[in-house]
């Protein structure tokens, strides 16, 4: 059994120099940070190490410049400068003839620097309708971004964007909401969140100036206080030309009605005992012997007659303008009226 017993032996020292070579030969290759995300224009730390314990050599790979800051057997701190764009990183080791490498892609990314808010109308009545939007200029990448609409610490409205887009854009968000009464105690903003911290970034964000919101109470409708007003005064002055055409007609109907009045109750003295006034033409007729009734004849006309004579000298009181000619000895009552005595064939008027 003991031949058998040595070769057990045997067997387990030479599978112990197999595994213990294999393991000098066998290393990896780590990279700090593991993903990295940059501000363009920034520089970065990166960290280059080995698990094999005597590596002959090392380093790291890129295109943009690098500086070595501090190195030991098992490890390599450098510095890149001016990440621009998206690249790639490649840390190396070789151990024992053998190489290993690991890559590192690092990203660049456009911050929210800018936000820009902006409210109209910025006078609205409450109840009434207004619109909020906000503009980040010079962002990327989108997905990950978040827009947030604010009225004091109050959210408003919020947008996630999504998309795989590297180059810098503008992200806009607008909403539309309705003015309250307490709109205008509070101010407006926006705030932008871009969340970088899956990607091996932080979380950075940036807030607008805030704005104010100036909120009325709504009046009437100005065009029903217009309509209101113009139905209003034209009542009044239909009202008041009809007043004014009743107290003018009044007026002018008691202008033509008084004349009349005083010519048929107070005309001329001795009309009424039936005898002709001396120099007045009269003529006798059937009526005059029926109790003083008489018919007078028609007007002829109404007109000055006669001999011209001074007014003052043919003024007759009660008779305004002109001589009257009457036929059958009487006078229209109303139109012209005598103020004194006729001159030969008329009536004396001023």
């Amino acid at each position: 059994m003991f031949p058998f017993g040595g070769w057990g032996l045997l067997s387990a020292f030479l599978a112990l120099l197999c595994c213990t070579g294999s393991g000098e030969e066998a290393f990896e290759v780590h990279m700090w940070p593991e993903q990295l995300m940059v501000q363009s224009g920034e520089s970065q730390v990166i960290n280059c190490s080995t698990t094999c314990m005597q590596p002959n050599t090392g380093g790291l790979e890129t295109t943009l410049h690098k500086i070595l800051l501090e190195e030991q057997a098992q490890w390599k701190l450098y510095e890149v400068f001016n990440i621009s764009q998206d690249t790639d990183v490649i840390c190396h080791f070789t151990c024992s003839g053998k190489q290993e490498s690991k890559s590192l892609n690092i990203s660049v990314f456009y911050p929210p620097k800018q936000v820009l808010l902006k409210l109209w109308p910025t006078l609205v009545a409450v109840g009434r309708s207004f619109t909020i939007q906000c503009r980040v200029p010079s962002v990327a990448p989108l997905e990950g971004l978040t827009v947030t609409l604010l009225r004091g610490s109050e959210i408003v409205y919020s947008q996630t964007f999504v998309g795989t887009t590297l180059s810098p854009q503008e992200a806009m968000v607008t909403h539309n909401t309705t003015a309250h009464r307490e709109d205008d105690r509070h101010n407006f903003s926006c705030r932008a969140e871009m969340d970088l911290r899956s990607r091996g970034g932080d979380l950075i964000h940036s807030v607008s100036d805030p704005q104010a919101l100036d909120v009325y109470e709504p009046a009437q409708d100005n065009q029903m206080v217009i309509i209101i007003t113009v139905v209003s005064v034209l009542l009044f002055l239909f009202v008041t030309s009809v007043l004014l055409c009743f107290v003018f007609g009044q007026q002018w109907h008691q202008r033509r009605t008084e004349p009349a009045s005083r010519g048929k109750h107070g005309g001329p003295k001795g009309s009424a005992s039936g005898s002709p006034q001396p120099g007045l033409p009269h003529h006798s007729g059937p009526s005059e012997s029926h109790g003083q009734q008489k018919q007078s004849s028609p007007l002829t006309s109404c007109s000055v007659t006669g001999p011209t004579r001074d007014a003052a000298a043919l003024a007759i009181p009660g008779v305004v303008g002109g001589v009257v000619e009457v036929e059958g000895g009487l006078w229209f009552p109303g139109l012209c009226q005598p103020r004194q005595q006729s001159l030969g064939q008329g009536w004396a008027f001023m």
